[in-house]
């Protein structure tokens, strides 16, 4: 008797737990259902954490790298209009007071130039390196930065960078400002020497500009295939995850009505034997 009552009581809990899987679809409810397969599911669940956080880092970065690469473009600009100035007024024909006029769209460009440099994303002054709460350049054109570039994870051993050192990526063997202080200084002594000496200084300046955009472009392409991994790897773990904790729910309601008519088999052979002790005590 004691045995068909706890066979009985065994297959109502069995009864039980295949009705919340048929209710719920999961295989796994509570870490009871399956310990073994609880560390697994939790593995994955901090995998499917981590790959969030890596397309978040890796989103921002893309917007962070689009300012940059937008104000280099700016300043790439400014400084080939400031060559192309340089250019006319190394020309002979030009006189000293036509030169000397020319020094107020220096000055414009020499704003514009020192603008990009001290381009904010966020509140971060963007090539003010590690040091990007305070603008980059000084007034004059000094850096005052960092010289160390911030970065952010966007992968499992992968990182990109958030901000850069200035004084290595936009003037890094030239200084475009001193280059625009040269032309300004050569065009109001009309020095034509002097002009032709600046117009080589801006050249070098933009060829480190240039650089530097080639560098802002590499960085873009690893947020943009980390983005793509993290994306793809969401799938994977989401599937991964469904595979552990969800159930077949067919299957389980076809063992639910086998077991269910099995339990119904055993309470009633249970109550018939209680009826039939209780007819013999009597």
């Amino acid at each position: 008797m004691e045995a068909l009552k706890s066979t009985a009581t065994s297959m109502g809990g069995r009864v039980a737990k295949l009705n919340e899987q048929v209710a719920t679809g999961k295989r796994i409810n509570r870490p009871s259902d399956d310990p073994g397969r609880i560390s697994q599911l939790h593995n994955v669940r901090q995998e499917l954490s981590n790959q969030g956080v890596y397309l978040k880092n890796a989103s921002q970065a893309e917007q962070l790298l689009n300012v940059a690469d937008s104000a280099l473009k700016d300043v790439h600009s400014t400084l080939t209009q400031a060559r192309e100035l340089a250019v006319q007024y190394a020309n002979e024909v030009y006189h000293a007071d036509q030169r000397a006029d020319a020094t107020g769209v220096v000055d414009s460009l020499f704003g514009r130039a020192l603008s990009g440099a001290n381009t904010k994303f966020n509140e971060r002054y963007i090539f003010a390196g590690t040091a990007y709460s305070s603008e980059a350049y000084d007034g004059t054109g000094s850096y005052v930065g960092s010289t160390d570039d911030p970065d952010s994870v966007i992968g499992d051993g992968l990182s990109v960078k958030t901000g850069f050192d200035g004084s290595g990526l936009l003037t890094n063997s030239s200084d475009m400002f001193a280059a625009l202080d040269n032309l300004k200084t050569a065009l109001n002594a009309d020095d034509t020497a002097g002009i032709t000496s600046a117009l080589d200084d801006i050249d070098a300046a933009l060829e480190d500009v240039e650089r530097g955009m080639v560098e802002v472009g590499g960085e873009m392409r690893r947020t943009f295939d980390a983005q793509d991994l993290a994306s793809n790897l969401q799938v994977e773990l989401t599937q991964a995850k469904a595979s552990i904790e969800e159930t077949d729910v067919v299957d389980a309601y076809s063992k639910l009505m086998q077991l269910q008519t099995n339990f119904d088999a055993a309470m009633q052979v249970t109550s018939m034997q209680r009826y039939s002790g209780l007819f013999t005590r009597i």
